[in-house]
């Protein structure tokens, strides 16, 4: 399961098998497959498998998060 942090501040879960459904929905999932998003945090390639985090900001790409509970961490302290 991972966790979609939407604008609200509230923590929405999303289970992995409708992960690739939603990233679809945002226009992410070729991206993801192309290597193309990276962790916001570290800068390691986002891949399906090591998804964590969601983050969404209008009419802007989704940020992501790794699974590095460093990067998890990092991200709840330090986010906005």
């Amino acid at each position: 399961m991972l966790i979609f942090h939407n604008m609200k501040k509230n923590l929405n879960a999303i289970f992995s098998e409708d992960l690739e459904k939603l990233l679809n929905k945002f226009n992410e999932y070729s991206e993801i497959e192309s290597g193309n998003r990276f962790c916001c945090i570290c800068g390691s390639l986002i891949t399906l498998s090591n998804i964590q985090l969601l983050i969404p900001h209008n009419n802007k790409p989704l940020e992501y998060v790794c699974n590095s509970t460093n990067c998890v961490e990092r991200y709840h302290t330090n986010k906005p």
